[in-house]
């Protein structure tokens, strides 16, 4: 394989190659609240409830070994694993105005 801006040659295990383009990403399935180490990856929307009881969003930006570093209204929180919550985000377009605006 040859690298297409340096014309580098890369040599590339045929095992890294996902031809089926089958989901990789590990999941458990487990009882506990919040998510799992693995459930998680750098880039993720994820949600959490602030001491006062406030949901919060923002992306992960990095993973540390017991909390996720969120980027979250210009600030940076650590959070545990298991007080986050996935979100899935709408297409924008899709909503009503009077949420848009909210």
């Amino acid at each position: 394989m040859v690298h297409i801006e340096d014309n580098a040659r890369w040599t590339i295990p045929y095992y890294y190659i996902n031809l089926q383009k089958s989901n990789t990403d590990i999941t458990s399935h487990h009882t506990e609240t919040g998510l799992h180490r693995n459930e998680v990856k750098v880039g993720d929307k994820v949600g959490f409830l602030d001491r006062n009881n406030m949901e919060l969003y923002g992306d992960v930006i990095r993973l540390n070994p017991k909390t996720v570093t969120i980027n979250c209204r210009d600030m940076q929180w650590r959070v545990a694993y298991c007080f986050l919550f996935k979100i899935i985000s709408p297409d924008i377009d899709a909503l009503p105005s009077s949420i848009k605006e909210g």
